[in-house]
């Protein structure tokens, strides 16, 4: 019952169909392992977030379907994604589904080099590390661990 209400009332703040807005719903949940309630704080942060930039709710929840399980899993809070795409959203204007890949990707990228790989083109952890400590910004811990996600782009976002 309190998934469909948030579904409708989601739907009608949106101005899209309750299909749509239970897959973005659907994707919260299942992404940042929320039960209902914890979705419904979650949406009614994004839309104070929406409310007060350049991007809206709908944006926002379409943008985050593509990306909130990677970020979940890479240590990205819930607020600090919607704070990145509606940075991100905002500035560019561009479509959310392109905004959610993009940081998806860059996401993944560096998850991936966090497991001792390197990318297509031969980039490994110690490039990236190096790159961004040059500009202050720490990749690894102080026991050489990666640090989360989620403060590494809010540092990066900074400079």
């Amino acid at each position: 019952k309190k998934l469909a209400e948030l579904t409708n009332e989601v739907a009608n703040v949106t101005q899209q169909s309750s299909e749509t807005a239970s897959s973005q719903i659907t994707s919260l949940m299942n992404g940042y392992k929320l039960s209902i309630d914890e979705a419904k704080d979650a949406l009614d942060a994004m839309a104070l977030v929406a409310a007060e930039s350049a991007s809206d709710l709908n944006e926002l929840a379409t943008a985050e379907t593509r990306v909130a399980s990677v970020a979940h899993d890479l240590g990205v809070s819930q607020n600090q994604l919607t704070a990145q795409l509606s940075t991100m959203v905002s500035v560019t204007r561009e479509a959310p589904e392109t905004v959610g890949n993009a940081l998806r990707s860059i996401y993944a990228r560096i998850g991936d080099l966090k497991l001792g790989g390197s990318d297509e083109t031969g980039v490994d952890l110690g490039k990236v590390s190096g790159a961004l400590s040059e500009i202050g910004i720490n990749v690894l811990d102080a026991n050489g661990d990666m640090r989360e996600m989620g403060t590494i782009i809010e540092e990066l976002m900074e400079k």
